[in-house]
């Protein structure tokens, strides 16, 4: 009973007793009606509207299910604990042999969920990473039309792979939920170098019939040094993510960067020498590149140059509506299980992994609840819904209420001393029952609930708080994370030394990190691709149009992705700095080219060069993008990022950049050029 009925009750009958004295006087007037008793309802209803909470099974509103709660140790997010759980609860099960009554058993809540998620996402990236393969390995067959082409890529990528996941191996012993991208991500980038170092080889192999090893030769002093800029910057853009406070990022950076140059090592240790064994024929031949290319006239690039700059000024005024937003619901896709969890929440009257503040001390909880009180009260766009704790269960002012019912029990023998009607003398006598009750304390809370409250080794207490919210969205998190921290820092401000546990606590603060970094990664990885542009070209103009097609292209993408509706999430993020790594490296390789044979066009190069440069663009889409076909929606939203991606980057960097090449150029450059063709088909 609430103190303050017990209390009103107890002067009641205290009334009671004097006035039936008064009357046994002749010196009583009841001029008063009869007051009505207390209300005894109000802490049983709030108490009712927990009790869900409080139960450790429940069923269905259909009634087809029967749920058991179990309460595991440790995190929930523990992969291989959770799988290790699952297995042992499974087996238990299992040896009851349930189907033999007909009961079918399903698992719901946080351990079966992440195992679903974990177990889809390793499927789709190993399905990715296979179909990644097979579709390089055919495009490369189809673009080059020689049968040893895969061959001679496939086994410098798989020996950079190697290399790349025995660092891994024994750097971080395992990969991560972001560095698990990395599979599909190097096979696509991986191929990129022997890619250019090989369709040299073939361009130069008509001129060398019977000197392969000088063509080979020529071919490596010809693209290592762009090969080697375009290594170095994206390893550095993957590095730069160094700076990142989440290590999901740090070490798919750590990994990536290191991936890069180990690729770009075996490429030109191991190409080479299989080139020259597996490589007998000439190459590509007059028919296809050594015939003058359709001439880039300078009438056509100004259209493409102001083309360009009017979408990146379109797309920088869309920039503020591209968003960094997770809705979890909707990443992790929908399942059955996941249904039959929301289900089995709402069965509970609430989630089955609520915040818990722990506490130490008989009178703790019941402080924590004061404090939980007047936060709720004072703080109108609190996210708390309700909280539980021992305390609920029971009676609070231990002392007051003592001295209540004992004042009570003396009224009530009082009363059974007058001459009373055999009814209300009934009633007197069961009201003496009542009251002669031993205390209620925390021991005789039955176990199953006190259990629910306690530290395992019993010398804490823990005050369950449920979220309003379903914490779907990362702004909920993240405003659940602070006012759970606002209100540890408020109870301990109260003298109350409490913690407050929470996984989604951590998981705000991981989301507001991954907030931070973005742009501070980005800015680290646009610092070093400069940096190393300046020391490659060492010429202000080149660097200027390189590093300003990259510019370009990542504008683009900003207003692609809103177009498309691609929001940034903590799946794709690393898609990004990717992007200024990889992006920029097309342009790279033909300035390279250009500077190395300045009496060409730079319709030659495109043809040439740019041609090498589609071929590796298309494989590291590919690499990257095939995750599109996965069933977990996060990683789909990977994949059509690095598309749109490395489609702008494309674009901007082998057809606008070449544009302004072209505009640099002076107008007898084409005349020259076709004099220098022709002679060269004449030694041919």
């Amino acid at each position: 009973m609430p103190i303050t009925a017990l209390k009103e009750l107890t002067e009641r009958a205290e009334r009671e007793v004097r006035k039936a004295k008064a009357k046994r006087t002749m010196a009583f007037v009841d001029l008063e009606d009869d007051e009505p008793l207390p209300s005894l309802t109000g802490d049983s209803r709030s108490l009712g509207e927990k009790a869900g909470l409080l139960r450790s099974t429940a069923t269905s509103p259909d009634g087809r299910f029967l749920f058991l709660r179990l309460l595991p140790t440790g995190s929930t997010s523990d992969m291989d604990a959770g799988r290790q759980l699952l297995e042992r609860v499974d087996a238990i099960v299992k040896a009851r042999h349930p189907e033999a009554e007909g009961v079918n058993v399903r698992y719901a809540g946080g351990v079966p969920l992440n195992q679903e998620q974990h177990r889809q996402m390793t499927t789709d990236l190993r399905k990715a990473a296979l179909i990644a393969l097979v579709m390089i390995l055919v495009l490369l067959t189809g673009w080059l039309r020689r049968i040893e082409a895969p061959i001679l890529l496939t086994i410098p990528l798989l020996g950079g792979l190697a290399i790349t996941f025995g660092f891994a191996d024994l750097r971080f012993a395992q990969l991560n939920l972001v560095s698990g991208f990395l599979t599909t991500a190097l096979i696509g980038l991986g191929v990129d170098f022997g890619i250019h170092l090989y369709h040299r080889y073939l361009e130069l192999l008509p001129q060398h019939l019977l000197r392969r090893k000088e063509a080979m030769q020529q071919a490596i002093a010809d693209t290592l040094p762009a090969s080697a800029t375009a290594a170095a910057t994206t390893a550095a853009a993957f590095l730069s993510m160094q700076a990142a406070s989440f290590r999901g990022f740090a070490e798919y950076g750590a990994i990536a960067g290191f991936g890069v140059i180990a690729t770009l090592v075996m490429t030109y240790l191991l190409l080479p020498p299989l080139a020259l064994a597996l490589t007998h024929r000439p190459g590509f031949g007059g028919h296809r590149h050594q015939a003058e290319p359709r001439r880039l006239r300078r009438r056509l690039a100004w259209p493409m140059i102001i083309a360009g700059v009017a979408l990146a000024v379109y797309s920088a005024t869309l920039l503020h509506n591209v968003r960094y937003h997770n809705d979890f619901n909707r990443l992790r896709g929908q399942s059955a299980l996941v249904q039959f969890s929301d289900d089995v929440d709402k069965a509970f009257g609430g989630s089955l992994a609520p915040a818990a503040i722990l506490v130490e001390g008989d009178d703790g909880p019941r402080r924590v609840g004061a404090v939980l009180d007047r936060w709720v009260e004072q703080r109108k766009g609190s996210g708390i819904a309700r909280w539980l704790s021992l305390a609920n269960m029971v009676p609070e002012r231990s002392g007051e209420r003592a001295s209540s019912i004992k004042r009570l029990g003396a009224a009530i023998d009082q009363l059974l001393q007058f001459n009373l009607p055999a009814k209300d003398k009934e009633n007197l006598l069961q009201a003496k029952q009542l009251v002669s009750v031993t205390p209620w304390t925390t021991a005789d809370v039955p176990p199953a609930y006190r259990q629910l409250f306690s530290t395992i080794d019993n010398k804490g207490s823990v005050v369950l708080v449920w979220p309003k919210s379903r914490m779907f969205a990362d702004d909920e998190v993240i405003a659940w994370g602070e006012e759970l921290t606002a209100l540890q820092g408020s109870l301990r401000a109260s003298g109350l030394q409490a913690t407050v546990l929470d996984e989604n606590r951590i998981s705000a603060r991981v989301l507001r990190s991954m907030r931070t970094d973005g742009p501070r990664v980005l800015l680290y990885a646009g610092a070093a691709v400069l940096l190393l542009l300046i020391l490659d070209f060492r010429r202000f103009d080149s660097v200027l149009m390189v590093a300003g097609s990259l510019a370009m292209a990542m504008l683009w993408v900003a207003g692609f992705s809103y177009l498309f509706s691609i929001e940034i999430n903590v799946f794709n993020q690393a898609v990004i700095p990717s992007l200024i790594g990889l992006g920029i490296d097309n342009a790279v390789h033909i300035q390279h080219r250009y500077d190395l044979e300045q009496r060409r066009s730079v319709s030659f190069i495109v043809a040439t060069t740019g041609a090498a440069s589609l071929l590796a663009s298309a494989t590291t889409a590919i690499g990257f993008g095939t995750v599109v076909v996965a069933q977990h929606y996060g990683l789909q939203t990977f994949g059509w990022l690095a598309v749109t991606g490395f489609c702008c980057t494309f674009v901007a960097t082998t057809v606008f950049f070449p544009a302004l090449l072209r505009l640099r150029e002076r107008p007898d450059v084409e005349e020259r050029t076709t004099h220098s063709t022709v002679d060269h088909k004449q030694i041919a």
